[in-house]
């Protein structure tokens, strides 16, 4: 048997997830998650559900959507990752987890999936796509979400898991989501 590598993370989340570490273990409640309720990304998650059945298993009793995470542990730029609402008070949760028990994909190429959208490498995929019929469409861009999970940096690697254990703790950072300093698109909007 071969050794078991273990991957060094941090999840951000809101501060009322220490309730449910306490009692041994936080798994992602759908009905709290905006991402899958609020915003109509309920399809993606579910293809990303899948693809973790078919990578790690089955989730265990009572799970139905995966944690999300980041490798990029030592970036300097972790609080300004878009999450929680400026102001909030949210935590990073440093993790050690087993390798065995994760799903890494490119965030990036995430976007893709959440537009419903083809993961292209180059313009002339994207060329040939245009000049498909709608099922031949639908073929080629459920094929290339599948390159989310090439290999790849940890900049940019997001990594999903059932369930975030208390012994997979190794430590909390307690930040105020702060003010975004400039928008995307501010200055043509003025």
């Amino acid at each position: 048997m071969g050794e078991v590598k273990a991957l060094k993370l941090y999840t951000i989340q809101s501060l009322n997830i220490l309730n449910q570490l306490a009692l041994g273990r936080y798994v992602c409640d759908a009905k709290k998650s905006g991402f899958i309720q609020e915003w109509g990304f309920k399809d993606a998650y579910d293809w990303m559900v899948e693809q973790m059945i078919s990578r790690v298993g089955v989730p265990p009793e009572k799970i139905e959507y995966p944690v999300w995470a980041f490798a990029d542990i030592d970036n300097p730029n972790w609080m300004s990752g878009g999450f929680g609402v400026p102001g909030d008070v949210m935590i990073r949760v440093d993790v050690e987890i087993d390798e065995s028990r994760v799903v890494m994909s490119d965030f990036d190429g995430w976007h893709s999936v959440l537009n419903d959208y083809p993961f292209f490498d180059t313009y002339e995929e994207y060329d040939s796509f245009e000049e498909m019929d709608s099922e031949c469409q639908e073929k080629v861009k459920l094929d290339s979400w599948q390159r989310i999970f090439r290999e790849h940096s940890d900049e940019g690697c997001q990594i999903t898991f059932w369930e975030l254990r208390l012994e997979d703790v190794i430590g909390v950072t307690l930040f105020v989501v702060p003010e975004q300093e400039e928008h995307f698109g501010e200055e043509e909007c003025k």
